[in-house]
């Protein structure tokens, strides 16, 4: 597993996003924003060359699995701010 870059702002949380090298064929050249809702408590993930929601089922009780990447909650972790954003940068 390789760990892709991940910027956090504001700088609260944490998270990570790691894909197989062995299964890069689900990986797209695009980068994704990891959006947190403090209101609810729930994340929402945009796919940025297209803006698509992407469905985050489960996500943080468990790893979410989508479009080749891997993407965790850090364990233990502060929760983000009320309004945090994660850049993950697969293409990057």
């Amino acid at each position: 597993m390789f760990g892709l870059a991940v910027t956090v702002v504001p700088a609260t949380g944490s998270i990570t996003a790691v894909y197989n090298p062995a299964d890069t064929g689900n990986l797209n050249p695009s980068d994704y924003r990891l959006d947190y809702d403090g209101a609810t408590s729930t994340y929402s993930l945009t796919r940025l060359n297209d803006n698509k929601l992407i469905t985050l089922t489960g996500f943080p009780g468990i790893s979410a699995n989508v479009e080749g990447m891997t993407i965790t909650e850090g364990v233990p972790s502060p929760k983000p701010g009320v309004s945090s954003s994660f850049l993950i940068r697969p293409a990057f």
